[in-house]
């Protein structure tokens, strides 16, 4: 008997995509692992029982109704499929239905991904591998499926050309002979693949053909609404964590602008309406305060307009030659604390460096803030620079409580080592994502080497100008 093929959709109206033969074409991903014992079926992804097993009907599996009786069944088997948003139990039910409607031995029900088929549920269960298989459209029997909008039965895979030669090798050697796949096809567009296959020459009759083909467009609508299902679900997750970083950045941000705030608002008012009774040295003392907070204001604001810059690619960066003590002895007069002595150690003679010099200043005092922040008090901070040909380094070492093991998450914007709820320091958690991103934009490498109670030690090498 000849191969045939069903048209599914008008000729000329299937899909047309180009991607490699598998398996020289076909690529790996990392999949859950599913089932496991099986080998997966050469004909673009149908699996199958070991050699020489034949699956027996399903008790109630039909093999001669009348069209009547069909329709009703195709009815009932409708109602099941469709009756879940689950996408596995939509699956299972597929097959548990194809097994009353046609016997078969082994099948694959293919996923699009992007211009890929996955398999997304195999009968019987496959190994992990066999569901991490990517087929290109118009690559394979079941990719060509996908391209062209038809179905392709071949009643003896071991002499159709169609067949990759490894897949026919394999197919004569599990006892498979018969073919029959289809697409799952929902408004025009391709969600699928199903494929069935049997022990033994030409094995489905045109009725079975003809009832798997009704039964298809149920599948197709089956198995897009238990996916839609799924993203909805993902993507009200995803806002639901939006909100709730949204919600505690207010609130963090709220707190932090309240304490600069608060210490101007009451120094101010304190000297406004007791300067009389207030010696010069006091009222000195509370407008160092007042400068204090209100730099600390002017910090918390430039650095979220930062982050807004930095997110949108706005951020300016002016370069130029830099002297490096300079930069260092600024940031730490500005940003060390009284309670953090600092210990700087920089060899004469250091050349200029190449960047920005607000930016690096920026850089350098968000890691010295940083340093003091979760040191004890009392803890010294390291300073040292050395330049090695083209490169100028300088290395802030603390002995804190050292960042988490997670170092990607700590350089993320709006991250700290401590929860929100039980946080003991101050900040909006973006310095080191600003220390990042900037250093990025002034081609500067950053290391970092830290553990917990080990202390924190970040090296930034500039270029020289």
């Amino acid at each position: 008997m000849r191969p045939s093929s069903f048209p599914i959709s008008p000729p000329g109206q299937g899909w047309n995509r180009h991607s490699a033969y598998p398996p020289a074409g076909a690529t790996i991903q990392a999949t859950a692992p599913r089932g496991a014992g099986r080998v997966r079926r050469a004909c673009g992804g149908v699996s199958q029982p070991a050699a020489g097993r034949q699956r027996t009907p399903a008790p109630g599996a039909v093999v001669t109704r009348s069209s009547t009786d069909r329709a009703e069944l195709l009815l009932d088997l409708a109602r099941r499929v469709t009756a879940t948003l689950d996408l596995q139990r939509v699956l299972d039910q597929t097959f548990a239905a194809l097994h009353q409607l046609v016997e078969f031995s082994g099948g694959a029900i293919q996923l699009v991904e992007e211009d890929a088929l996955v398999a997304a549920a195999l009968e019987p269960p496959g190994p992990p591998e066999a569901y991490a298989v990517r087929i290109p459209f118009g690559k394979g029997v079941s990719g060509q499926i996908a391209a062209d909008g038809r179905a392709i039965y071949i009643p003896d895979i071991t002499i159709d050309e169609r067949v990759h030669p490894d897949g026919r090798a394999r197919g004569v050697s599990s006892g498979v002979r018969t073919y029959f796949g289809l697409p799952l096809i929902l408004h025009g567009e391709p969600t699928g693949v199903l494929q069935i296959d049997a022990v033994g020459v030409d094995a489905f009759s045109s009725d079975d053909r003809a009832v798997v083909l009704a039964f298809a467009p149920t599948v197709a609508a089956a198995v897009q609404n238990a996916r839609l299902f799924q993203r909805e679900q993902l993507a009200r997750r995803e806002l639901q964590d939006i909100q709730r970083m949204k919600d505690e950045f207010l609130a963090l941000v709220s707190h932090e602008l309240r304490t600069p705030i608060t210490v101007v608002l009451g120094f101010a008012e304190t000297i406004a309406h007791q300067a009389p009774e207030l010696s010069t040295d006091t009222i000195s003392l509370f407008a160092d305060r007042i400068a204090h907070g209100s730099r600390r204001l002017a910090q918390l604001l430039d650095d979220l307009l930062d982050v807004a810059h930095i997110r949108a690619g706005e951020l300016i960066v002016r370069m130029g030659p830099v002297s490096v003590d300079e930069a260092v002895h600024d940031a730490v007069a500005a940003f060390v604390d009284v309670d953090h002595p600092a210990n700087v150690q920089l060899p004469p003679g250091l050349a200029k460096v190449w960047t920005d010099p607000a930016r690096l200043r920026q850089v350098l005092g968000h890691l010295l803030s940083n340093a003091c922040k979760f040191s004890a008090p009392g803890s010294r901070i390291d300073v040292t620079g050395e330049q090695h040909d083209d490169r100028v380094s300088v290395t802030i070492a603390d002995r804190g409580t050292g960042l988490p093991a997670d170092l990607e998450r700590a350089f993320q914007s709006f991250s700290q080592g401590e929860s929100f709820e039980t946080r003991q320091s101050g900040g909006l958690g973006v310095g080191l994502y600003l220390v990042k991103q900037l250093c990025e934009l002034l081609d500067a490498d950053l290391d970092v080497r830290s553990g917990p109670e080990e202390g924190t030690r970040v090296t930034i090498k500039l270029t020289v100008a």
